[in-house]
């Protein structure tokens, strides 16, 4: 179904760009969010990654991992990118006190979960959120990453052991 929409896309079919937006805006944006830690950074990135593959269409992605293989390694180039500019010109706390009036923050374990996948290193929060949130093989993740299947095997052991570790406190007494 989705190469046909791709292909639509490629026709220059208006309607087939929206379903094709839409049907990713949902799955690369909240990964993006995650990436990056800020939302707004998040759709901008999506968009430019989403226009950037489409510019690259003449490669008819012929992956196996097609369309989507491509989008989300685009996604995360672009993604590291910023944060790699983030950290030569920071812009301030990447995670603000909340607003005057707004409800009351959950310091639970999902909250401790995402400050400690935050505080991951780039490499290995980025094989971990295609892994854990996207669902993707290790084979598919290699491919977006354009490294072997044993590096993201690595990664992935070591962003666990971080994770565990970072967690731990929070379970000790919960069993």
């Amino acid at each position: 179904m989705e190469e046909g929409l791709v292909e639509r896309v490629e026709r220059l079919d208006p309607a087939a760009f929206t379903d094709l937006y839409r049907r990713w805006q949902g799955r690369v944006v909240p990964y993006l969010h995650r990436l990056v830690g800020d939302p707004a950074t998040a759709e901008d990135l999506f968009q430019e990654s989403f226009l950037r593959a489409l510019e690259g269409r003449a490669r008819r992605w012929t992956s196996p991992s097609g369309f989507s293989g491509w989008l989300f390694r685009v996604a995360t180039r672009l993604g590291l990118d910023a944060l790699r500019r983030r950290r030569r010109h920071p812009l301030g706390p990447l995670d603000p006190e909340p607003a005057a009036g707004a409800p009351p923050r959950d310091h639970g374990l999902a909250d401790e979960l995402r400050h400690a996948v935050a505080a991951l290193p780039d490499s290995l929060r980025t094989v971990f959120l295609l892994r854990a949130q996207e669902e993707q093989t290790y084979a598919e993740i290699a491919r977006t990453l354009g490294v072997s299947e044993v590096a993201v095997r690595s990664r992935m052991f070591y962003a666990r052991r971080r994770l565990a570790a970072a967690l731990e406190p929070h379970l000790e007494g919960r069993s």
